[in-house]
């Protein structure tokens, strides 16, 4: 604990362009409290969890870094895995670069750390630079209410979406019927659930057809199947900014 109230203190974090956190949710938990100093310089931050005993995810506190006083003010990237920000946080509003993911996703009942369809259309509207947005098993929650679309923001050039679980993969079709990717963006859509034809029945007959149906003017133009995996793509080119 002591070498890492150094590692994050004031003076270190201040000069730092770079961080990246992995552990385990249940150790992040006592880490989290220490991430309080404004980091001027900082421009990347990943931070990977794995799923603790205890916790299965950790929540990001609503000013870490200050960020509501502008202690952020360079954060281009950001990469959170079984970490979840504050849907009302400014920690958005300058990022190109965004991935949001969960290591499992099970729907047991208790997914209210998922955004809702209109906290994601709030991030979105506060991302006005954004241009790559990838999606692990994170999607907002299933909302059946039907709203306006809502466009993604046009800077967007890649929008990636990934489900490792077939409790995730049920859910895709709600982003589609929310969301909208700008014309001309990449859009990949991947499921890489085991036995998934199995799980497949009667019922679940529809489950692609909020994908093939999202925009007729601009449709999936590459479908891949493989053994344990699905990915539809609308563009053969995927310009991912290095």
């Amino acid at each position: 604990n002591h070498a890492l109230d150094g590692w994050l203190s004031a003076p270190v974090i201040e000069r730092a362009r770079t961080l990246s956190i992995k552990a385990n949710a249940d150790m992040f938990v006592g880490w989290v409290t220490r991430l309080h100093n404004p980091a001027p310089a900082l421009q990347d931050i990943r931070i990977a969890l794995e799923n603790g005993r205890t916790n299965a995810y950790v929540s990001l506190p609503i000013n870490a870094f200050r960020v509501n006083n502008r202690g952020l003010p360079s954060l281009t990237s950001l990469s959170l895995q079984n970490c979840i920000p504050s849907w009302t946080s400014p920690i958005f509003s300058n990022l190109t670069k965004l991935h949001l993911g969960m290591r499992e996703l099970e729907d047991n009942g208790n997914l209210g750390f998922l955004p809702s369809v209109a906290d994601m259309k709030r991030l979105l509207s506060s991302a006005t630079s954004l241009r790559e947005l990838t999606l692990l098993n994170f999607l907002p929650a299933n909302n059946p209410v039907a709203t306006q679309p809502f466009i993604f923001p046009p800077s967007l050039r890649l929008l990636e979406f990934t489900c490792t679980t077939f409790d995730a993969f049920l859910m895709l079709g709600n982003l589609w019927r929310h969301f909208v990717p700008p014309a001309g963006a990449v859009v990949i859509s991947n499921a890489m659930v085991d036995d998934l034809e199995a799980q497949l029945n009667d019922d679940h007959g529809d489950v692609f057809q909020p994908l093939l149906e999202n925009d007729s003017a601009d449709p999936f133009r590459e479908l891949h199947v493989f053994n344990h995996a699905v990915s539809l793509r609308r563009t053969a080119a995927v310009l991912r900014s290095e």
